[in-house]
């Protein structure tokens, strides 16, 4: 009498659907991931935007209380509107772009439109004005820069 040992294994068409099942996953969970990754990077540069518009309005509020200097020295509060765009990047040295990592992310511009073109995505403009005294920060936080929903503008009235 012959024992017949019976295998027991996966069949071709088994392994084929789980091949197929993990390649959707894999396809769907990249996709999610780049979505995120993009939406914090976005969120990110808001934030920096929004600190530096804090930044600004708080050390030119020192030179109104009647300090010489602020930003640790590189402010001249007797030429304040001269020296602020410089001494607010200065101070912000270290704060990197997110879209383009070996730059820093603060920047100022001849132009009060630089932030609108699609490779200035991320960069913090810092821009005196044509109006004595005001100063404009402005930021593309994600493509496109011409999009006015991707675009940050802040005024800021210095003394």
């Amino acid at each position: 009498m012959v024992l017949v040992k019976k295998q027991k294994a996966f069949t071709l068409i088994e392994l084929l659907v789980v091949v197929a099942i993990i390649g959707i996953l894999a396809a769907v969970g990249v996709v999610a991931y780049n979505g995120y990754t993009a939406s914090a990077k976005a969120n990110a540069v808001k934030q920096i935007h929004a600190q530096t518009v804090k930044y600004i309005t708080n050390e030119s509020m020192l030179c109104t209380l009647g300090n010489s200097t602020g930003m640790n020295g590189d402010l001249n509060c007797n030429n304040i509107y001269s020296t602020i765009s410089n001494a607010t990047i200065k101070n912000f040295k270290k704060t990197k772009n997110l879209y383009a990592t070996r730059f820093d992310a603060h920047t100022t511009s001849s132009n009060l439109t630089g932030y609108q073109y699609d490779y200035n995505v991320g960069y913090i403009f810092i821009k005196t004005t044509s109006v004595f005294n005001q100063i404009m920060v402005a930021t593309c936080v994600r493509l496109p820069c011409n999009d006015v929903k991707n675009q940050f503008v802040d005024f800021i009235m210095v003394e």
